[in-house]
């Protein structure tokens, strides 16, 4: 399947098919190219090869670019154009030579290199101050491989790629996919204002020139006249043609060394292609070892990120069980926390019920509160001792009793009286019990 190619951002790639009705006379005339003396040539670089790719995402191979060489110039010399505006835009300018440029490109790879002559004023005036500069080719590309997987490029009638899963643009993996040249036919070179290959441009502009041998014409008179001549006149014409030949022989001369020089040039030009191939055979080996290096170094990469990966994963668990731990932590100290408050409230409520248990008057809750707990226990110690005191006080002769213990009196040695269930009116508590149960409570949350 033909695509049609312009290396400009944003083109849609349209798909070529079928063939020339039969029906249809088609003759191709010669189309040799006639300079201007008062033109000027105009030498771009409009398209680099691999590993070089556009911003479209295509690429060009070396053999591709060196193969559609003879078709910029044959059958007809390719037009220069403005924008691919090839149904009703102006012809600036056509391709007079094409070759393959190897050293020294704008991009350090291999170049397209058109030679286009341009004869009209204007054009040659935008091209020389510099607004026409940046250009994209127009082509018919014939063999278009997708580098991922290597099929050949087919699209459907909307432009969508049918033949591999792979869309241009796109990475998979750590590889991104291009459309890769291997054949083209040209069409057209033109100039735009955003190329998709951001080196495709002018390179230098020149006067052109046009070689003219000295015309010599011969012509003969009518025998009546010839005959009439004097000899004068004769030699007159001799001189003349003696000076027509010497200077044509001089124009040969220089012709005939310029020849040599070219020749000459020619060999030294071949001498350094044949050294820039060696060059470029080296480099390619080079090349090929900093590949599997970094093919190397890559799966190093991949081995370093899944380690990577499992440190992240374990300290990730490391993570969430640290902040269960805090949770948990957190919770405890508040549960902690509220025990201690409710502790606190239970023996200001003990030592109140002590008070009014030994007839005396209860004290102030909240400057109570604001008391130590050791403070607080201290009294209760106290108040206890005082209480059991008394009790042995009424156990003397002549004692007079405690009203407010004698139903702790009456009860049996071996049998704790709870105060707080004695009596209606008493807010007395078993302070041991309600300790030891408080604790058991605390214990037992914290299991």
């Amino acid at each position: 399947m033909a695509i049609l190619l312009y290396e400009t951002l944003d083109n849609v790639p349209t798909s070529v098919s079928g063939s020339v009705p039969s029906d249809i006379s088609v003759s191709e005339a010669s189309m040799e190219h006639s300079i201007d003396p008062g033109s000027i040539m105009v030498d771009i670089e409009a398209i680099h090869a691999l590993p070089h790719a556009t911003r479209n995402y295509t690429r060009y191979t070396e053999k591709c670019l060196k193969n559609s060489i003879p078709g910029w110039t044959k059958p007809y010399n390719k037009p220069l154009i403005t924008h691919h505006n090839e149904k009703n835009g102006d012809i600036i300018g056509r391709v007079v030579d094409a070759s393959l440029k190897t050293a020294g490109t704008f991009s350090g790879t291999p170049a397209l290199l058109l030679t286009v002559n341009v004869p009209g004023e204007q054009a040659k005036a935008d091209i020389k101050n510099g607004l026409n500069q940046t250009v994209s080719i127009g082509v018919t590309a014939t063999d278009v491989r997708c580098s991922i997987c290597g099929k050949q490029i087919e699209l459907d009638s909307d432009g969508e790629v049918i033949s591999c899963e792979h869309k241009k643009g796109h990475t998979y993996g750590k590889e991104i996919a291009f459309w890769d040249i291997h054949a083209m036919e040209p069409k057209e070179v033109s100039y735009v204002v955003v190329p998709s290959d951001i080196f495709a441009g002018n390179v230098k502009n020149y006067p052109a020139t046009k070689n003219k041998l000295p015309a010599v014409k011969e012509t003969y008179e009518e025998e009546g006249k010839q005959s009439n001549m004097d000899i004068k006149e004769m030699e007159t014409k001799l001189k003349s043609a003696e000076d027509r030949a010497s200077n044509f022989e001089a124009s040969f001369k220089a012709i005939t060394e310029t020849k040599e020089s070219l020749e000459t040039k020619l060999a030294d030009a071949n001498k350094n292609l044949e050294e820039t191939n060696s060059k470029l055979v080296l480099s390619e080996a080079a090349n090929k070892e900093l590949v599997t290096k970094i093919e190397t170094l890559e799966a190093k990469v991949t081995e370093l990120n899944t380690k990577i990966s499992d440190l992240e994963n374990k300290n990730k668990d490391i993570s969430d069980k640290l902040a269960d731990e805090t949770k948990m932590r957190e919770c405890l100290e508040t549960e902690l926390s509220s025990t201690k408050i409710s502790l606190k409230e239970s023996l200001v409520d003990t030592l109140q019920s002590l008070r009014k248990l030994n007839g005396k008057v209860e004290l102030d809750s909240v400057v109570l509160r604001e008391r130590e707990e050791s403070s607080i226990r201290d009294s209760i110690a106290d108040l206890k001792l005082e209480m059991k005191e008394t009790t042995e006080q009424q156990k003397v002769p002549g004692t007079i009793p405690n009203p407010a213990l004698s139903e702790e009196a009456a009860a049996p040695e071996n049998q704790s009286v709870n105060l707080k269930e004695n009596s209606k009116n008493s807010d007395a508590v078993d302070l041991k019990l309600g300790l030891e149960t408080l604790f058991m409570a605390v214990a037992g949350a914290r299991k």
